[in-house]
């Protein structure tokens, strides 16, 4: 039992109603002493009654309950003298208390997320036969992944309603407090995040810009193309970008010359530097040919295998850079594929000469080579010499097999219960036709002997009388 005591101002009267009440009507009581709180000297209640009030904590069962319901403590208020108040705390019993799953509040328990309020077990990750532990659970968890030596996880919280904690939302130059992210699935690779001030403005490019004139990345930066400028395009009033710098603008504009070496075609437009044969064949494209490419594309949507003339899977995206013989067949992965394989490094199969695709990245294929039990990484064993494949992993078997053990021994119990009682009813039923077969011999017996009325003992002291 828990006990606790005040005392109200003199004169203070107890209502009637006060004296028995549930604990989600608690909080009429703390406003009625104004100056003293009723739990005495100290200025918070003790935490298992704080707990209790809350509805989180059973002080008499040391577990949490699932919610703040009134069937799980009522209080009484006893009061011997209008001054003084006496708090008695009683708990329901056990069938009309329902517990979770949580860990106890009473203690610090390293494994429950470090985020205020939550009681959630803390996640892990597991890679080979290693668990990595986040301080937070699977909702506070940063999807942010470090090395292995730095722990795995990221040491920050995150909101619920996020991917990304606050440090790795923040925009990637320094000292800029703009937030964000890129959209994307979950488990796709991390990207920084740029801020419209400090990304490229290319379209689709997600790049840092590194010329504060243009705002473009290394890859989409434009110089003059006057021989030996290395100054930047001059931007137009409409945002376009010019042919020539600032310092050129106004000697080479009416010029229409083709911009490639030795060349004296004329360019389609002003908004092109070379003319047909120099230009890439791909549409909204006004770089230089390559001459890898046989004269055709540029470097840009050109194949970056070396040797392959091929243009890119997708030449919208800039973040395609190979063509579809060399690109990953995984959807919007454009890294390059492994020799002999149809995947990259991260989407093949780990197994050394496997081409399928892994279930997890960096992981092993789910048709051969993957555990089947859903949501595990790990591989499953090598066939034996027998003939025996198994499709899960070592932890999992193991687990099967407890499972299946236990299983058998209930289908034991069970069916030796009921061959008893199967033996019980033939017994009952061997008895019963036993008794019938003596009463049928009985009745054949009677049957068989003749039916005269000598037969029977003493017939002579009849004919005597």
């Amino acid at each position: 039992m828990v006990l606790l005591s005040g005392r109200l101002p003199q004169g203070t009267a107890v209502p009637r109603r006060l004296w028995r009440l549930q604990f989600p009507t608690w909080k009429e009581i703390t406003k009625k002493p104004p100056d003293t709180p009723p739990w005495g000297h100290m200025q918070q209640p003790p935490h298992c009654i704080r707990s209790a009030l809350q509805g989180t904590l059973n002080p008499f069962s040391q577990r949490r309950a699932a919610r703040p319901t009134n069937t799980c403590f009522s209080a009484t208020i006893a009061t011997k003298t209008p001054t003084s108040i006496r708090y008695y705390i009683f708990p329901m019993p056990p069938s009309d208390t329902r517990y979770s799953d949580f860990s106890d509040t009473l203690s610090d328990d390293p494994r429950n997320c470090r985020v205020e309020g939550c009681r959630k077990k803390h996640a892990f990750a597991r890679l080979a036969d290693r668990k990595f532990y986040s301080k937070f659970c699977f909702n506070h968890t940063c999807c942010k992944t470090l090395s292995v030596s730095d722990g795995f996880h990221c040491p920050n919280p995150k909101k619920e309603s996020d991917r990304y904690c606050g440090e790795h939302l923040r925009c990637g130059e320094a000292g800029c407090r703009e937030k964000g992210e890129y959209p994307g699935a979950p488990g796709d690779e991390y990207i920084r995040w740029f801020c419209e001030r400090h990304r490229c403005t290319m379209p689709r490019c997600r790049e840092r810009a590194h010329n504060r004139q243009q705002r473009r990345c290394l890859a989409h930066f434009m110089k003059c193309t006057v021989d030996g400028c290395e100054r930047p395009c001059h931007e137009n009033r409409d945002g376009r970008l010019d042919m020539f710098c600032a310092a050129h603008y106004g000697s080479y504009k009416t010029e229409a010359k083709c911009s490639w070496t030795g060349c004296t075609r004329r360019k389609p437009g002003y908004e092109g530097k070379y003319c047909i044969e120099h230009k890439c064949e791909v549409p909204r494209c006004e770089r230089s040919r390559d001459p890898r490419g046989a004269g055709k594309l540029c470097s840009v949507h050109l194949c970056g295998v070396e040797s392959c003339p091929r243009m890119v899977s997708d030449p919208d995206r800039p973040e395609s850079l190979f063509c579809l013989d060399h690109s990953c067949k995984k959807p919007v992965c454009f890294r390059v594929r492994q020799p002999g394989a149809d995947f990259c490094t991260s989407h093949r199969c780990k197994v050394a000469n496997c081409r399928y695709e892994a279930s997890f990245p960096n992981g092993y294929c789910a048709d051969r080579h993957a555990c089947s039990y859903p949501m595990c990484a790990n591989p499953r064993p090598v066939a034996s010499s027998l003939g025996v494949n198994n499709d899960r992993c070592a932890e999992h078997e193991r687990l099967k097999i407890r499972r299946s053990s236990a299983t058998d021994a209930q289908e034991l119990d069970k069916w030796e219960r009921r061959r008893n009682r199967y033996s019980d009813d033939i017994g009952a039923l061997r008895r019963e036709k036993e008794r019938a077969d003596r009463e049928r011999e009985q009745l054949e017996k009677l049957a068989r002997e003749p039916r005269d009325p000598f037969r029977f003992p003493g017939w002579d002291r009849w004919l005597d009388e």
